[in-house]
């Protein structure tokens, strides 16, 4: 239920195949040498309670489909070269208690229903 392979020096994209472990609940690929975009269907990992992607050279959007992992309780997605907005899709992750897209190119307002993460 659990793959961790951060710091590990991998190199590459994150293989959109990783969407198709459903019982995964964490998935920990941060501090490698990464690149691409993140794959959409990481969004069909519904188990999923936490997802490290930090401290890569990660590019495009930030998938709407991660709004989708209503079990998530952490996304770490700093130090990346994300660009595009904050999908408002991510205002549906109730039991998100940690975000982390700092030092990325997003651009954009924050998205209004972030604030429903606050309770």
């Amino acid at each position: 239920t659990e793959l961790w392979l951060d710091t590990n020096q991998l190199t590459g994209t994150i293989p959109a195949s990783l969407g198709k472990l459903k019982y995964l609940m964490k998935l920990s690929l941060y501090t490698n040498q990464l690149t691409g975009i993140i794959p959409a269907s990481l969004g069909n990992l519904k188990e999923l309670t936490g997802l490290w992607l930090h401290d890569n050279q990660l590019t495009g959007n930030i998938p709407a489909s991660l709004g989708n992992l209503k079990n998530l309780t952490g996304l770490w997605l700093h130090d990346n070269q994300l660009t595009g907005t904050i999908p408002t899709s991510l205002g549906n992750l109730s039991n998100l208690k940690i975000l982390s897209i700092r030092n990325n190119h997003l651009t954009g307002k924050i998205p209004v229903i972030l604030s429903n993460l606050l309770d």
